[in-house]
């Protein structure tokens, strides 16, 4: 069961906006730069793609990535039992953790992170379990299991500090009795010396999906799948102490203290966008009949605006904010008190995942639909931010 004190604290982040649906992109000539860019204080800097994964990386679909200082990337790829490691360059370098439920193994990887000394932290939501390894290191320094009455969607562990900040999400019930309740997703602090100690920290909106329930003779099962169009929630570890939110309806970062304090980073209006016919279609079509009926049924709909978010080794937010030309996203970068400091337009599909110094990884897919990684340097980044003393940490 959860913890008794818990109170929930609904973000007031936007509800799905529903747009007019046509077959051409939204108009941009009647809007100004203020007007789609109201955030945009700081330059649109130019990426230089500096690396690609080739085929000896062992990638189908990634959930999440990380980069050390040395340049090493960390994957956490949803079919893989362990975590994929390359090297600076994007080559494969090896995978840490093997299948099975010892020491060093996995059956499900959930969340995965750098620590100070460039240690990993790996999650297993399946075993509830922490392993953490030592810089270049393929055993396990320390594992801690979390297994008790709360079963922890993704685990994260606070830097320098014994405390880990978990994520909370309700199981789907194959009999239909939370059909049409409202949802809620809720982020914990594990304290104590044995992180037993549970408090709740913030409470929010789970995640718009598509569920289909199937009742036959052989009993009951419950398919779920993401909402293309709908809202979700991104969370990030900014600090010792404070953690960031986002929903992808809105352009809007809050923080959310340890100690229970929530304010809001900063918040911008966006320019609606809305889904075309054939963007409808196309969606549409990847999914299976009856989730493609759903969708269908829903329409018109807009896009939401956000697409991702990433916190940097400098402790800058990054969200990615969809374009209304669709064939960039601009990925802006805001220091913690929420001052822009600067954007760079990446192409649409790539997936940013990590940011450190002027690097920036990430994954989009080949010609063959498979995630390959792509490394994009800003040189002029990191020149800015020492130029101007912006977008650090104090």
């Amino acid at each position: 069961m959860l913890p008794s004190r818990l109170v929930p604290l609904v973000s007031p982040i936007l509800a799905l906006t529903i747009g007019c649906s046509g077959d051409r992109p939204v108009n941009e000539s009647a809007e100004s730069e203020s007007d789609r860019r109201p955030w945009a204080q700081g330059p649109l800097l130019e990426a230089v793609l500096g690396a690609t994964s080739g085929a000896d990386a062992p990638l189908s679909y990634i959930d999440d990535a990380a980069i050390d200082s040395r340049g090493y990337v960390y994957i956490d790829d949803l079919q893989t039992k362990g975590v994929i490691v390359l090297n600076p360059d994007l080559s494969y370098n090896r995978t840490v953790g093997r299948e099975g439920e010892g020491p060093g193994e996995f059956t499900s990887v959930s969340a995965i992170q750098i620590l100070p000394g460039d240690s990993l932290f790996a999650f297993d939501g399946s075993l509830d379990r922490v392993s953490i390894f030592a810089s270049g290191s393929d055993k396990p320094a320390y594992v801690q299991d979390l297994r008790g009455e709360i079963r922890h969607g993704r685990v994260w562990r606070f830097p320098g500090s014994p405390g880990y900040l978990s994520w909370y999400f309700p199981p789907f019930m194959a009999s239909g009795s939370d059909a049409g309740q409202v949802r809620v997703d809720i982020l914990l602090h594990l304290r104590g010396e044995d992180h037993s100690r549970i408090d709740s920290l913030f409470s929010f909106a789970s995640g718009d999906v598509l569920v289909e329930r199937i009742q036959d003779t052989k009993g009951s099962a419950v398919n779920v799948a993401r909402h293309p169009f709908g809202g979700r929630s991104f969370v990030r570890v900014l600090d010792n102490s404070t953690v960031v939110y986002a929903n992808s309806l809105a352009l809007e970062a809050m923080s959310i203290d340890v100690d229970g304090a929530v304010g809001r980073l900063f918040s911008h209006e966006t320019l609606p966008i809305d889904v075309t016919r054939a963007e409808l279609k196309s969606t549409a079509d990847a999914y299976s009949r009856k989730f493609a009926g759903m969708l269908r049924e829903g329409a018109p709909y807009r896009w939401p605006p956000l697409l991702g978010m990433v916190v940097d080794d400098s402790k800058r937010v990054w969200l990615g904010i969809r374009k209304p030309d669709r064939t960039n996203v601009e990925w802006a970068a805001f220091a913690s008190d929420g001052t822009h400091v600067a954007s760079v337009d990446l192409p649409a599909g790539f997936m940013l995942y990590a940011v450190r110094g002027s690097r920036l990884i990430g994954a989009m897919p080949d010609e063959t639909d498979l995630p390959q990684f792509r490394a994009y340097d800003l040189p002029l980044l990191e020149s800015r931010v020492a130029a101007g003393g912006i977008g650090t940490s104090q």
